[in-house]
């Protein structure tokens, strides 16, 4: 298996922040927790972990979710998400 990573997928910046315009009414600002990785037994100076569990549907899909919905023209017949 080929364990190089495709960079042509991965956003830069800009594509970031038009984003973020795109989804910012429709998501929950979460907060970020740091934590010492001696206090989660792992041997590295420290872990963050985004809390999206703490937006309305539960979790991060939703960011996802609404950048593509906000790129595009709706159908006429409307979107049905599942996951």
């Amino acid at each position: 298996m080929d364990s190089t990573l495709d960079e042509t997928l991965i956003p830069g910046a800009d594509a970031i922040r038009q984003a973020q315009q795109r989804i910012g009414l429709d998501i929950r600002r979460t907060p970020l927790w740091r934590l010492p990785g001696r206090q989660l037994g792992l041997d590295v100076a420290e872990v963050w972990l985004k809390l999206e569990h703490l937006q309305l549907s539960g979790s991060f899909k939703a960011r996802g979710m609404f950048n593509r919905m906000r790129s595009l023209p709706l159908p006429a017949a409307g979107v049905v998400i599942a996951s």
